[in-house]
């Protein structure tokens, strides 16, 4: 339920939605799985080009960028963001434009589950997205255990 997602929010950080599932078909189609993930990995591609035209080697280094950051060394595991700043997004290309429209996409798609938590976990607060993004991982990234991110209640992933 929202109320039990909502409390797992507020106690570890993080909560852990199951498939949503409503009638034969889920809630995301398989069409829009396929687009999100081809735009997905197109733009995550293109910005680790990026990072190796500064002279870092994204399978091994710690680099931070307004765009992209990877906070381990040989982490395999990237954070990247939709713009929200007017400095990133003049830099955005067109498949950083694809990829954002997808993003735009799933959460609309995910809003009606995911809000009902948020409202409920924040009752006494007012929220907002400050924004949104995708961490990824590679084939051979270590394993990472579910976790809040950061020290102040609200940070959620």
């Amino acid at each position: 339920t929202a109320s039990s997602a909502a409390e797992s929010l507020r106690q570890h950080g993080f909560v852990i939605l199951q498939p949503l599932v409503v009638g034969s078909s889920s809630i995301i189609s398989r069409e829009d799985v396929v687009a999100l993930n081809d735009a997905g990995e197109t733009y995550l591609n293109e910005l680790l080009d990026g990072v190796k035209a500064k002279g870092f080697d994204p399978s091994r280094d710690i680099f931070r960028f307004s765009e992209i950051c990877s906070r381990a060394r040989a982490g395999l595991r990237y954070d990247y963001t939709r713009p929200e700043h007017e400095d990133v997004k003049a830099r955005v290309t067109p498949n950083g434009a694809r990829a954002h429209t997808q993003w735009q996409t799933l959460e609309k798609l995910i809003a009606p589950w995911v809000e009902p938590i948020l409202a409920r976990a924040y009752v006494d607060e007012t929220f907002t997205v400050k924004s949104v993004g995708c961490v990824t991982s590679e084939p051979g990234a270590p394993e990472q255990h579910f976790h809040s991110d950061g020290r102040i209640f609200g940070i959620v992933n």
